[in-house]
């Protein structure tokens, strides 16, 4: 069994990545999360999902979890790869981006 290559991204690379979450560079919102397009300082196109406030801490993070196993383990050519995440200035999922913008899976906090 493969072992996954997940990163665990800073505030900053993210921030650095989507102009500081610039409104620009806004592509999705949901009713508990917003979608960036960014590029990372390699080059690597990506979609960061933060997810927005929620009454709730534990189900906010609960919710988190969930998506986050979810994306993790589907293996599919049309769905979104998870590239990395962030829990440093909020919770945040890293998931790469083809030029056309296309994502494949839906995200499941929308």
């Amino acid at each position: 069994m493969r072992r996954p290559s997940w990163r665990n991204f800073n505030y900053q690379e993210l921030a650095a990545a989507t102009n500081n979450f610039s409104h620009d560079n806004l592509i999705g919102k949901g009713g508990h999360a917003e979608v960036y397009k960014g590029c990372l300082s390699d080059g690597q196109l990506v979609a960061i999902k933060r997810l927005t406030k929620k009454d709730k801490e534990e189900e906010r993070i609960g919710d988190f979890l969930s998506e986050l196993g979810i994306i993790a383990h589907v293996n599919h050519p049309n769905a979104a790869q998870l590239l990395g995440f962030s829990a440093e200035g909020g919770l945040h999922m890293v998931l790469r981006r083809v030029s056309t913008g296309r994502l494949g899976l839906k995200l499941l906090w929308e």
